[in-house]
C-alpha cells in the first residue's frame, strides 16, 4: 500500500539530499536523526530515500 508522508517530513527528506547529493545514503546515525525530525520510522525513511533515487537520480 501506497503512504503518502506529511509535506514537512517530505521536505526534511529532500533537503538533506540536496546537502548530501554526491552520497546520498544516510549512515545509521543520521537515520536516527531524521527519524526524530520526521517521526518516520528506519524503514520509511530508507524506502523513501530508495524510491527517491529511483524515480529522480537515474
Amino acid at each position: 500500500k501506497r503512504q503518502q508522508y506529511a509535506m514537512e517530513s517530505k521536505r526534511i527528506l529532500e533537503n538533506w539530499l540536496l546537502v548530501n547529493f554526491s552520497h546520498p545514503y544516510p549512515t545509521q546515525e543520521e537515520y536516527v536523526i531524521l527519524s526524530q525530525q520526521t517521526g518516520l520510522s528506519k524503514k520509511q525513511i530508507s524506502m523513501w530515500f530508495k524510491n527517491y533515487r529511483r524515480r529522480k537520480l537515474i
